[in-house]
């Protein structure tokens, strides 16, 4: 299996995975992300690719953040600090709030 399958793969298991444990419906997800039902149906059957910037609507209608999605404890490699993490979800919901 290429590198391109198995990230496409990881992807579309993470997504379901994390739109089921928060109780949503392929429906829903679409509508918080913005997104055809169609299209995030074919993306978790692995049968349509994705670029980043719906990766990152999925993720924030997911309510998470980057590092959560893909299990990272930080993109700075600050292994031992949850604060950065709680810090950048923190930040994240407070830009959600309306102005």
């Amino acid at each position: 299996m290429s590198n391109f399958i198995y990230l496409t793969n990881y992807i579309a298991r993470k997504i379901r995975y994390h739109r089921q444990i928060r109780g949503l419906s392929q429906e829903m997800l679409s509508e918080k992300a913005g997104l055809g039902l169609k299209y995030i149906n074919q993306i978790e059957n692995k049968k349509q690719n994705l670029n980043v910037q719906t990766l990152e609507k999925i993720i924030k209608a997911l309510d998470l953040t980057v590092e959560e999605f893909f299990n990272f404890n930080s993109l700075e490699g600050d292994l031992n600090s949850k604060n950065t993490l709680n810090l950048k979800r923190l930040t994240m919901k407070l830009k959600q709030l309306p102005k």
